[in-house]
C-alpha cells in the first residue's frame, strides 16, 4: 500500500534485500557459523530470496529481479572507482569500471542508482566512490554511458555540539555530542564496525586526548554502527583542565571547542595542485559555556565570515 511512485516501489525493494538478506561474508550480518559453513553459492536471484542469503552481488541481482517484476526497467550498471582514479569513457575497459551498483530507468534520460548488497547505504544511495562518475548501462543491443549523482553536501552532516562549563581556574567541564550522517555516517560505521563496544569508546577517547591532553573524558556511548537507517551517535563527559589561561582578573578563552588545537587545512599560502574532497559535507557546530558566578565578557570578537 502507498507504493504508487516508482521511488517509494524501490526504496522498498531496497530495504527488503537489506534487511532480509543477509551477507554471509559480511562479520556483522549476524550468520551464525554454522550457517556460514552451510551456505551454497546461489545460482540466480530465486536462490538468493529462498536461501535468504547471498553475496553483495546476489542482493543486487536479487533487487534488480524484484524491480523489473514489479514493471521497471531496472538494469546492472559497471562503474568507476574515482577513489582510486578518474575514468575516461573514451577508454572504455572494464579494467576501469571494476564496480557493480543498479539503475533503474525512472523516465527519459533519467536514472536512479541503488547499491542494496554494500553495507551502511540507505536506499537510494551508492558509495561516494560511485557518484559523479560515468556509469556503463547494460543494454541487449548496445550499452551507454549514464552519469552518477552526487549526494548534496546539506544530506551529510557532521553535527558536533558542547556543553561546558567554565571554572576559575580556567577549566572547563560539561558535555560533548556528536552525530554523522550520509557519506560521513558510513565513514564511521565502516571504521568502527568490527570493534567492541569498549574498543569504540577508547577510539573516540584517544581522538580527543590527542587534540586535548588534559582532557578527561568518561561515560561514552557510540551508537547506532550497525543500524543502516540511523546516524551514528556519541556523547561523552568531559573536563579540561587548563582549557583557559587565568591572568589576574581575567580568564582568556578560544571559545571554538572542537577546533582547538587542529591545525590548518591548507597552511600553505601557494597551490599546486587541484583541491579535492571525497564529497561534499556540513560541519554543524554549536558550543554554549557557562561563565563562572560573578564573570561577565570583557570582549567578544565575532569570526564569521
Amino acid at each position: 500500500t502507498g507504493l504508487d511512485k516508482p521511488e517509494l516501489k524501490l526504496d522498498a525493494i531496497d530495504r527488503f534485500c537489506r534487511e532480509k538478506i543477509r551477507n554471509p561474508f559480511w562479520t556483522n550480518s549476524g550468520v551464525s557459523a554454522e550457517e556460514r559453513k552451510n551456505f551454497k553459492p546461489n545460482e540466480n536471484p530465486g536462490a538468493t530470496l529462498k536461501q535468504k542469503m547471498g553475496t553483495g552481488r546476489d542482493i543486487n541481482y536479487l533487487f534488480v529481479a524484484l524491480a523489473q517484476a514489479s514493471g521497471l526497467d531496472a538494469r546492472v550498471a559497471r562503474v568507476p572507482d574515482r577513489g582510486r582514479w578518474f575514468f575516461n569513457p573514451n577508454y572504455p575497459s572494464t579494467h576501469f569500471i571494476p564496480g557493480e551498483s543498479i539503475a533503474v530507468k525512472l523516465a527519459e534520460d533519467k536514472w536512479k542508482f541503488h547499491d542494496p548488497g554494500t553495507p551502511f547505504l540507505p536506499p537510494g544511495a551508492i558509495r561516494w566512490q560511485e557518484e559523479g562518475v560515468s556509469a556503463l548501462i547494460t543494454d541487449p543491443k548496445d550499452g551507454f554511458f549514464v552519469n552518477t549523482p552526487e549526494t548534496p553536501a546539506t544530506a551529510t552532516v557532521r553535527k558536533r555540539r558542547a556543553t561546558l562549563k567554565l571554572l576559575d581556574d580556567g577549566a572547563v567541564e560539561g558535555s560533548v555530542q556528536y552525530e554523522y550522517t550520509g557519506h560521513a555516517g558510513v565513514d564511521q560505521k565502516r571504521r568502527l564496525e568490527d570493534m567492541s563496544e569498549t574498543e569504540r569508546a577508547d577510539d573516540w577517547k584517544d581522538g580527543l586526548v590527542s587534540r586535548l591532553s588534559t582532557a578527561d573524558v568518561t561515560g561514552i556511548k557510540v551508537g547506532n554502527v550497525l543500524d543502516h537507517s540511523k546516524p551514528v551517535q556519541v556523547s561523552a563527559n568531559i573536563s579540561v583542565p587548563g582549557f583557559a589561561t587565568r591572568t589576574g582578573k581575567r580568564i582568556l578563552i578560544q571559545p571554538a571547542f572542537f577546533q582547538r588545537n587542529v591545525g590548518a587545512l591548507f597552511p600553505s599560502n601557494t597551490r599546486e595542485h587541484h583541491i579535492y574532497f571525497n564529497y561534499g559535507y556540513t560541519e554543524d557546530d554549536e558550543v554554549t559555556i557557562e561563565l563562572p558566578e560573578g564573570w561577565t565578557p570583557d570582549h567578544l570578537r565575532d569570526n564569521r565570515l
